[in-house]
C-alpha cells in the first residue's frame, strides 16, 4: 500500500529541497554586478555620489564618502580617469600589494585577488561628461548584505521561499482534500438516502488510506440505506397488513348493527368497538407519518410562514387564538405540508390542555437569520421531569382526557430537524406550556 504517510513526508522533504535551492538560487543572483549595482545599499549610489563630490567640493569631500563606505560595507575603492590614470585609491597598502603581486602571477591575462574579496568594476559618466572607472573591492559575505539590510531583499527572500512551498503545498492540498470534499458530498446524499456506490468508484481504487476509508465508507452507507429502505418497506407493508383487518372488522360491524340495531348492549358494544378501530387507524396514520419524515422528499421550496399561519388560523374557528405576525413576510425553504403539518400538531397539541374560554397565542418573529414561531396555552404546564422526554415517540404528559399516543410532538421534531432547525419545549415562567420551533431562513 502506498501509504499517505510516505507521500506527506516525501512532499516535506522536497519542500525544504526546493526552498533551499531556491535561497542559494537568490543568494548566487545577488553576487551579480547588475543586481550588486542596482539594489546593494552601498554600491547603488556609491559613483554617482563620489563624482558629484569630486568634482564639486574636492578630493577630501570625496575621500570623506568612501570612508564612511568603507567602515560600513567594507567597500575598498579606486578610481581612475579615461585615461587610466590613478585619481584616488582607496586601498591599505598591504591589500593593494597583494592585488598587485596577484595580478603579476596571473597566467593568460587574468587577473585573480587575494580569496577574501571580490573586485567589481563600474564605469561611469559624469554630469559633467568626465568618465571615471570605478573599481570595488570587497569580501563576499559583504556582497549578500543586501538581502537581508534592505527591505526588497528581504522580500526576494520571502517570495522565494513562498513560490517553493506552494509549489508542493498546492499539490499536496488538492491531492487531500478532493477525496475528503468527495467524501462530504456522499455523507450528504447518504443522509438524503440519494447514496450511489458508483459516487466513491474511482476513489475507491486508490490503493492509500483515502481509497481504504472510500472503499468502508461505500460498503456501510449501501448497508445503511438499505437498512433504511427495508424499514420504511417494512412499515409500510405492516400498515398495509394491519388496514386490512380493519376494513374488513368495520364491514362486519356495520353488518351487525344492522341485524341487531334493536339490541341495546350490542349496539354499545359495537360503538367500543367502532371506537377502539378508529384509534389504531389514527396510531397507524400517525406511525407512517412519523416515519414518513426521513424519507427522501426532493429540493425544498420558498414557504411563506404568515400564509401558514392564516391557514391555521382559519382550521380553528372554535378556537380562540391570538397571533402576532411581523409585518415583512418571512420565508423559509420547506417542503409542500410539512411546516403546515407541524404548526398544526402545535396548536393542537396546546387546544388539549389551554382552559376553555382562554386564548392560544402564537407568535413568528424574525431573529436574525432565523425565524421563531411559539406556540403558548395557559394550561398546567408539564412535570419538570418530563420536559425532556416530551417530543420522543410514544411519550404523553399525564392526565389527558382525549385519546391519543405520543406521536404529535415527535413528528413536529423530526420536521424542525428535516428543515435544520430546532424544537423546544419548556413551561412559560407565566404559566401554561410553550413550543418554541426555530427555522433558518435558507
Amino acid at each position: 500500500m502506498r501509504s499517505l504517510f510516505w507521500k506527506v513526508l516525501a512532499s516535506l522533504l522536497l519542500a525544504t529541497v526546493l526552498v533551499a535551492s531556491f535561497t542559494f538560487g537568490i543568494s548566487r543572483l545577488s553576487l551579480e554586478e547588475r543586481w550588486l549595482f542596482a539594489f546593494h545599499p552601498g554600491l547603488s549610489d556609491y559613483a554617482e555620489r563620489w563624482s558629484q563630490l569630486y568634482e564639486q567640493q574636492g578630493p577630501k569631500a570625496a575621500q570623506h564618502l568612501a570612508s564612511q563606505r568603507r567602515e560600513r560595507f567594507f567597500i575598498f575603492l579606486q578610481v581612475y580617469d579615461e585615461q587610466g590614470q590613478l585619481l584616488f585609491n582607496g586601498l591599505p597598502d598591504r591589500i593593494a600589494r597583494s592585488a598587485a603581486r596577484a595580478e603579476r602571477l596571473a597566467p593568460l591575462g587574468e587577473r585573480h585577488l587575494p580569496p577574501r574579496l571580490v573586485a567589481l568594476n563600474q564605469h561611469w559618466v559624469s554630469s559633467r561628461g568626465e568618465q571615471y572607472l570605478f573599481v570595488f573591492r570587497l569580501p563576499r559575505p559583504a556582497m549578500h548584505q543586501w538581502l537581508v539590510e534592505t527591505w526588497y531583499g528581504n522580500i526576494v527572500i520571502v517570495l522565494s521561499a513562498l513560490l517553493a512551498l506552494t509549489l508542493v503545498s498546492v499539490p499536496l492540498s488538492l491531492y487531500l482534500t478532493r477525496p475528503l470534499l468527495q467524501l462530504q458530498r456522499s455523507v450528504n446524499t447518504l443522509a438524503n438516502s440519494r447514496f450511489q456506490p458508483e459516487e466513491l468508484a474511482k476513489l475507491g481504487r486508490r490503493q492509500d488510506e483515502l481509497g481504504v476509508l472510500a472503499r468502508d465508507f461505500s460498503g456501510m452507507a449501501s448497508h445503511l440505506q438499505d437498512a433504511l429502505s427495508n424499514q420504511r418497506q417494512l412499515l409500510r407493508d405492516v400498515s398495509h397488513e394491519l388496514r386490512s383487518p380493519l376494513a374488513r372488522l368495520r364491514v362486519l360491524l356495520a353488518l351487525h348493527e344492522k341485524h341487531g340495531a334493536h339490541n341495546q348492549e350490542l349496539v354499545s358494544l359495537n360503538t367500543r368497538i367502532e371506537r377502539e378501530c378508529s384509534r389504531l387507524d389514527q396510531l397507524i396514520s400517525e406511525i407512517l407519518e412519523l416515519a414518513r419524515q426521513d424519507a427522501p422528499l426532493g429540493p425544498a421550496q420558498a414557504c411563506n410562514v404568515q400564509q401558514v399561519v392564516h391557514s391555521i388560523v382559519e382550521r380553528y374557528p372554535e378556537s380562540p387564538l391570538t397571533v402576532h405576525l411581523p409585518n415583512q413576510p418571512i420565508t423559509v425553504p420547506s417542503w409542500p405540508g410539512l411546516l403546515d403539518r407541524a404548526l398544526d400538531n402545535l396548536v393542537r397539541n396546546a387546544q388539549r390542555f389551554s382552559p376553555a374560554n382562554t386564548a392560544i397565542e402564537l407568535s413568528v418573529t424574525l431573529q436574525g437569520r432565523t425565524c421563531v414561531v411559539r406556540v403558548r396555552d395557559h394550561g398546567p404546564g408539564a412535570p419538570l421531569e418530563l420536559i425532556d422526554k416530551l417530543g420522543q415517540p410514544f411519550t404523553r404528559a399525564p392526565n389527558q382526557t382525549e385519546a391519543g399516543y405520543g406521536l404529535g410532538l415527535a413528528i413536529c421534531r423530526r420536521i424542525a430537524q428535516r428543515h435544520r432547525g430546532s424544537l423546544q419545549l419548556s413551561n412559560h415562567p407565566q404559566g401554561g406550556f410553550e413550543a418554541t420551533l426555530t427555522l433558518p431562513l435558507e
